[in-house]
């Protein structure tokens, strides 16, 4: 229900002027403030007022709450397009037939400062449509907090990460290898049925991903890391 107001519905709750909407859901009188949708997405914000109308300040917090959603929406927005830039970068850099000079100029133009590189290579079996997109977006999350590329593959079963090693950070690199291991060992814990295989190689020269690359899918298959 919520979600369909969201969906359709115009802005409100966001003005002075402008009262939110009063609903009930789950057998409680919730006030919800909603920012529409527009180009970036959308969002709102919900009170539940536990048996009494929600007071001024209330309501006041109310529509603040839903004008900070939307910054972080559209500041969210320049992270998707420049997620979107670093996958083009990936894919021009894993492609086996671009030539070293044509790599070096999209890696001098776009790649970000590292020492090396490590690629791993992550593939999903017998995972459900909810459970895909929940570890879709902890990976994206992943390589947010990493300043890691993230590569997809088009059935959205495989992804390819580009994890940087600083180089006055070494160890950071191979903490982020082992917070991957324990996001997707959690959600193997959370849906028994889900199988994965996971590989790695590096740290290397991004120049060299298409091999790197076929290093990680190599470990992969030969059973290194196949829970």
């Amino acid at each position: 229900m919520l979600a369909e107001m969201l969906i359709h519905g115009a802005p409100t709750g966001t003005d002075p002027d402008d009262l939110p909407l009063r609903i009930s859901a789950g057998g409680e009188m919730v006030a919800v403030a909603r920012s529409g949708m527009g180009a970036n997405g959308g969002g709102m914000v919900a009170l539940i007022e536990q048996g009494e109308p929600a007071s001024g300040p209330d309501l006041e917090c109310l529509r603040l709450s839903v004008h900070l959603l939307q910054g972080l929406i559209d500041a969210n927005a320049g992270t998707r397009t420049l997620m979107a830039g670093n996958a083009r970068m990936l894919r021009d850099l894993v492609d086996p037939l671009l030539s070293g000079e044509v790599k070096a100029l999209i890696a001098a133009k776009c790649m970000p400062a590292a020492s090396g590189w490590h690629i791993v290579v992550v593939r999903m079996f017998e995972i459900d449509t909810q459970d895909r997109s929940l570890l879709n977006l902890r990976l994206r999350q992943f390589s947010r907090r990493h300043t890691a590329l993230l590569l997809v593959d088009e059935e959205g079963d495989e992804f390819t990460l580009a994890i940087p090693v600083r180089e006055d950070s070494a160890r950071a690199a191979e903490s982020a290898l082992k917070e991957l291991q324990r996001i997707l060992e959690g959600q193997a814990h959370r849906a028994p049925a889900f199988r994965y295989g996971l590989g790695t190689s590096g740290p290397a020269s991004l120049l060299r991903a298409d091999r790197l690359r076929h290093e990680a899918k190599e470990a992969m298959s030969f059973g290194l890391r196949l829970n």
